[in-house]
């Protein structure tokens, strides 16, 4: 969970979501470029990360800026900088032929609840993520037996 990974998009990508299993993320991009987008998931509105989701894909870009400009932050990144992406958040990623790494972090004990109601929401909301193989129920075992 906490090593390197590669990540890489097409020419033109768009992702709205989590960060891995809700953790506070790093990218450091290689080749590329790309702007997050990024809101405290209470500011974002919707009832649940899947409604949440839906709402932003839905809207025009102009109106999903304006919200995360408002009640979060937006960032803009080449292969010059590095990017720390807080847990607790909604993002909206747009990358333009990207490479890089990602990694996630953790920090005090207001990340760790963050990180696992993040978890319990996308694991209601997408049972499909519940496959062990994809690591979003291990590290939800993991925090609840060590930190809760």
């Amino acid at each position: 969970m906490f090593g390197f990974l590669m990540f890489m998009s097409g020419p033109q990508s768009l992702c709205v979501g989590f960060t891995y299993v809700g953790t506070c993320d790093v990218h450091r991009l290689l080749e590329g470029s790309e702007t997050i987008l990024g809101a405290p998931f209470g500011k974002v509105p919707g009832c649940n990360i899947k409604e949440k989701r839906k709402l932003r894909l839905q809207q025009p870009f102009d109106a999903v800026q304006t919200l995360f400009t408002n009640e979060g932050f937006v960032a803009t990144q080449d292969s010059s900088e590095i990017v720390m992406m807080p847990s607790g958040h909604l993002y909206v990623i747009v990358s333009s032929g990207n490479f890089g790494l990602r990694w996630s972090c953790s920090g005090d004990a207001a990340d760790t609840t963050r990180v696992f109601q993040s978890l319990q929401n996308l694991l209601e909301c997408f049972p499909e993520l519940k496959r062990s193989a994809l690591g979003y129920t291990a590290a939800m075992s993991y925090i609840e037996s060590t930190f809760m």
